[in-house]
């Protein structure tokens, strides 16, 4: 709500921030430093997510895992793109029972979250 209309804005511009590996704040956040969107079905979203730094902190990757989210690209060395496993259970689902493959599966998640390709 800008004060006048509904406008469009992503998770991450209404303040979303997803802690993984704590049930409470985490001393020593580790920010993912720039995008990281999340393939869900009902749409890709951008998002802030903060790893847990502290001394035995899981790697970065099982931190994910635990919370359902299954890294999907990489980009200089660090997570970018995840997919959420019921995400990855819908497209199991798909190439089982249609010829549809993964690209296409995903280009109708991308239309589900921009139908104007904008």
């Amino acid at each position: 709500w800008d004060g006048d209309l509904f406008r469009e804005c992503s998770l991450k511009e209404l303040g979303l921030v997803i802690q993984l590996d704590h049930q409470t704040k985490c001393p020593l956040p580790q920010n993912c430093n720039g995008k990281f969107c999340i393939l869900d079905s009902t749409g890709i979203h951008d998002v802030n997510v903060l790893f847990c730094g502290c001394l035995n902190a899981n790697p970065q990757y099982i931190q994910l895992l635990r919370r359902s989210l299954y890294p999907a690209t990489l980009a200089q060395g660090k997570i970018k793109t995840v997919a959420m496993f019921h995400y990855l259970e819908q497209l199991h689902l798909l190439t089982l029972t249609t010829k549809a493959s993964a690209y296409d599966f995903y280009l109708a998640i991308a239309k589900t979250t921009d139908n104007m390709g904008l």
